[in-house]
């Protein structure tokens, strides 16, 4: 039986997949090649470094300054980090198409 945290995991790998299938559609398509598109993509990188960078900040600051994190799970918030990025930069990259 699956448990809270289980199911958790299974909906954030599904829309890992989901957005990076959304992002590597998006660059084979011709809309990325022209000026644009190549906009989108700086666009998107962009705050694609932008939060991994906060993220990596606010973890050691948790984990190594004031100790609210155990060191141990570190590595697991920082895996965490690089998939929720995933999924926000392909939701932003949607929004940008959109528009």
């Amino acid at each position: 039986m699956f448990s809270m945290l289980n199911a958790s995991i299974v909906v954030l790998v599904v829309c890992v997949i989901l957005s990076e299938a959304y992002k590597a559609r998006f660059e084979k398509d011709s809309e990325s090649k022209d000026e644009r598109g190549q906009v989108i993509q700086l666009k998107v990188m962009s705050l694609s470094y932008k939060l991994l960078t906060a993220g990596v900040m606010l973890g050691f600051f948790l984990s190594a300054i004031t100790k609210i994190m155990h060191q141990d799970y570190f590595i697991f918030y920082i895996l965490l980090i690089f998939l929720l990025q995933s999924v926000v930069s392909a939701a932003y990259l949607f929004q940008l198409r959109k528009q």
